[in-house]
């Protein structure tokens, strides 16, 4: 019985969290729902989750669609694979019994679980799904919840039009409805997209809106939200002091709330507003410790923003070098991961660097490539920057008419942006909401002035109640009395209690020494562990016309990182070098488990000499649900001794490095997403031709992303130089390439594996 009320609570609990978690705006949803989870899983779940588990079995079958969306919704955070297969159940056994109620909340399990895996599509597929069975349910807030979630995917998409109806819609119900904090949340997504559009008035009356109401139910969830999209729009219009005092005020509450990914991205804003106040130092700062946060709990997102603001710094300060190398980072950190708004704020700064140099050619595709993005998603802070520089690089080039065109483009947007009427009534909402909130106060001294002169007619009672005090105090000593005895009674069983103790400790010291010899087995172990996966690559070629050298050193006892090479036939050497995401025994195992398929050849039907044929089918064989959350990324090529011809494949690895029998360097890749990330990806690979007495390095993202005391980040392209000149000075490249990566980074070890294959084909 027991059980069965707990769990009756339980479902109640997570629906009314999942609900609200699901109507925050989508780039603050993952560290919304760390906090419900962490704070309300672990109190809340922890002793129920293994009996709901057991208890499913046994459970009549009407039962178990609710049981099973509760066990989905509780995995949502911890384990996908758990999620997705209790999500499933739930709609099966829902579809079974005609449950309407239960299919609908399974389709929203099924669609939440998409976003996780950044399968926007699909999620709004299944969030319409739930939509129309709650429509057709009459279920207003279950309804709103739908439309909210579907604004939010949409707006992903791209589609802020679309993604307003939605919001509107959902609005309309939760107003009658009276939910206040779910009126405050999508009053948050309505002034995301007026920002978004570039209209700041109506963006900062709907941020107040839900401000003023998560201030009166004391909500951070909503309260952070708005503090920063208030400051995002000050410093839009160039008030930077202002904004800073929003974003700190999110900072204190961040801390408070130990959510890093929004202290990560916090600091992001604050080192931009310093940035723009000239104040070099506190901006280098900030955007150093958003980065190396944001990269320690992998949150991409921030860590492109932050390479991206530290480009826009050095470019304040004229270092035009270092700036355009942080630009490419941000691009290409932001492309990998489809953040299209970051992707299309470094292709324009690239653009600009190119501008700045006079490289107006150079510069005209980046700037193209943006202004396309910043169309298509209707983003109008950015397209200011867009117009005004093609308006630029098109009068220097000769045409006058497309000059003219941007020009009237970017005046148009500005004067609808950032004119005196528009500021003014920014400052007029403010005052208005300070204005309300004084007047809250005001009233709360008055009630408080009442209640001290109700005080005053209490003073006769008090008097009373002192005499009765009296009599209290003096039961009190003759209690004491007695509590003293027993005290002294108690003390010689705490002398008995501590001989025991000292024994105890005694039997501790022992287990101590005893765990002690233990961890050296284990220690020992590991580095047995790492001695075998290196002895499964294969030894060095030292004669033939293809030589190998190779260098592999784990940043931990055992690292993510192997490859190999062999021939396939007479005329066909195959060659591969794979990077597991992460450190330990469980991706090293992986990394094993993948080496041995490309070596054994284990993977049915395919041909080995074609390179997208082999990704494709270790794409759907290492699926990363299907193999612990892990994903790899992997350069895999194929050498025709008879033709001199190398076809090649990469996903998402670094690409090689090609020296000719000229001395000159290349980058040899492909543009493919990460193996085991999604099942829908079509692979693409590509060829060239291999003069004699060339030389190929194969390698991982640990041999050259290595970050010096300063912050300053080793790129790929000083790697090449630095290939290409010691490839011609020393047989012993590989050696000095590791001794300067040490040097650089000033560390006892890497942060991340160092595997480097060198091929000499004559």
């Amino acid at each position: 019985m027991t059980l069965i009320c707990n769990t009756k609570n339980i479902i109640n609990f997570f629906k009314k969290k999942i609900k609200l978690v699901l109507d925050k705006p989508v780039i603050i949803k993952s560290f919304i729902f760390n906090l419900i989870f962490f704070l309300s899983y672990t109190f809340a779940f922890t002793t129920n989750i293994d009996s709901l588990e057991k208890a499913v079995n046994n459970a009549p079958d009407k039962n178990k669609p609710e049981i099973y969306n509760t066990l989905a919704k509780a995995y949502q955070n911890s384990s996908f694979e758990k999620a997705d297969k209790y999500t499933r159940l739930a709609l099966e056994f829902s579809q079974k019994n005609a449950d309407k109620k239960n299919e609908s909340d399974a389709y929203f399990n099924l669609a939440y679980n998409y976003v996780t895996l950044n399968n926007i599509s699909e999620s709004k597929k299944y969030f319409q799904k739930s939509l129309d069975i709650r429509i057709e349910l009459k279920d207003q807030l279950l309804i709103s919840s739908s439309l909210n979630a579907l604004g939010n995917v949409t707006r992903l998409m791209g589609n802020n039009k679309q993604a307003l109806d939605y919001y509107f819609k959902a609005l309309e119900i939760r107003k009658a409805s009276g939910d206040k904090l779910l009126i405050a949340a999508t009053n948050n997504n309505i002034g995301v997209v007026y920002k978004f559009w570039g209209n700041f008035e109506k963006a900062l009356d709907y941020y107040l809106q839900s401000l003023r109401i998560a201030e009166s139910l004391n909500d951070t969830t909503i309260i952070t939200p708005a503090l920063i999209n208030i400051g995002n729009i000050y410093s839009d219009l160039k008030k930077y002091k202002k904004s800073l005092e929003y974003y700190f005020r999110v900072l204190e509450i961040s801390q408070k709330t130990d959510n890093p990914s929004e202290v990560a991205s916090i600091y992001n804003s604050i080192g931009s507003s310093y940035s723009y106040m000239k104040d070099t130092d506190n901006a280098l700062k900030y955007f150093d410790y958003s980065y190396d946060l944001a990269k320690k709990i992998g949150n991409v997102t921030t860590q492109s923003d932050a390479l991206n603001n530290l480009g826009e710094l050095y470019h304040q300060l004229n270092d035009l070098d270092k700036a355009l190398k942080y630009y490419q980072l941000s691009a290409d950190l932001s492309a990998a991961s489809y953040d299209v708004n970051s992707n299309a704020t470094s292709l324009n700064n690239i653009g600009t660097i190119y501008l700045s140099q006079k490289q107006y050619k150079k510069a005209l595709p980046f700037l193209l490539k943006s202004l396309e993005l910043n169309t298509e998603h209707e983003n109008m802070i950015t397209l200011k920057g867009n117009y005004t520089n093609l308006a630029k690089v098109y009068k220097e080039l000769g045409d006058y008419k497309k000059a003219y065109h941007y020009q009237y483009l970017y005046t148009e947007l500005n004067d609808s942006i950032s004119n005196e009427s528009t500021n003014k009534k920014l400052i007029d909402l403010e005052i208005q909401f300070e204005t309300e909130k004084k007047q809250k106060e005001i009233e709360l001294l008055k009630n408080e002035k009442e209640i001290q002169s109700g005080i005053k007619n209490y003073l006769v009672a008090l008097l009373v109640l002192g005499v009765l005090l009296i009599i209290v105090i003096l039961t009190l000593f003759l209690l004491k009395i007695r509590a003293n005895r027993m005290l002294a009674e108690k003390n010689d069983l705490i002398s008995i209690q501590k001989n025991v103790l000292s024994k105890t400790l005694e039997d501790l010291n022992k287990t101590n020494k005893a765990n002690e010899e233990y961890l050296k087995l284990i220690n020992d172990e590991l580095s047995r562990a790492s001695e075998y996966v290196i002895s499964l690559i294969p030894c060095p070629i030292k004669e033939g016309n293809i030589r190998t050298h190779w260098m592999l050193k784990p940043s931990s006892k055992l690292g993510g990182d192997t490859f190999g090479y062999h021939w396939l036939d007479n005329n066909h050497f195959a060659m591969y070098l794979i990077d597991v995401s992460g450190h330990g025994v469980g991706v090293s195992l992986h990394s094993v488990s993948i080496l041995n398929t490309l070596k054994f050849q284990t993977l049915a039907g395919i041909d080995y000499k074609n390179p997208e044929q082999v990704l494709s089918t270790l794409n759907k064989v290492f699926q990363m649900r299907e193999h612990n959350k892990l994903f790899f990324t992997i350069w895999y090529g194929v050498y025709n001794n008879e033709t001199r011809e190398l076809k090649f494949a990469t996903a998402g690895h670094p690409p090689a490095v090609m020296i000719d029998n000229s001395g000159n360097a290349s980058l040899v890749g492909t543009k493919n997403f990460v193996i085991g990330g999604t099942k829908q990806f079509n692979y693409t690979s590509d060829s060239i031709f291999i003069n004699s007495s060339s030389k190929l390095y194969i390698f991982s993202d640990g041999v050259y992303e290595i970050r010096d005391k300063s912050g300053d980040i080793w790129s790929i392209d000083e790697l090449m130089e630095f290939i290409r000149i010691k490839s011609s000075e020393s047989d012993n490249d590989l050696v000095e390439l590791y001794n300067f990566a040490m040097d650089f980074h000033q560390n006892d070890t890497l942060d991340d594996d160092f595997s480097i294959i060198k091929l000499e084909i004559d």
